[in-house]
């Protein structure tokens, strides 16, 4: 499961973050959330294994889920083999 953590800068130990956004908007006030995920090129260069993979599925699962958008922002180096 995806749950919400708190890390200081460089204390990723997996190279994709997620995370859940508000934006409030003069059309949309009360605010539109959204799932964004993007690699953390901090981490073995962004790459997507096994655990960035999970996370990926589990972010677009829970953004499915939920009805809301899910935005993926690429910056990585390929796949660990």
């Amino acid at each position: 499961t995806l749950e919400p953590v708190q890390r200081h800068v460089g204390q990723n130990d997996i190279g994709m973050i997620v995370w859940r956004i508000t934006v409030k908007t003069p059309e949309c006030p009360q605010g539109r959330e959204f799932i964004l995920i993007c690699n953390d090129s901090t981490v073995q260069n962004g790459s997507f294994g096994v655990r960035e993979d999970q996370a990926f599925l589990l972010a677009t699962k829970m953004a499915q889920a939920e009805g809301i958008p899910r935005i993926y922002i690429a910056a990585n180096s390929g796949a660990r083999i």
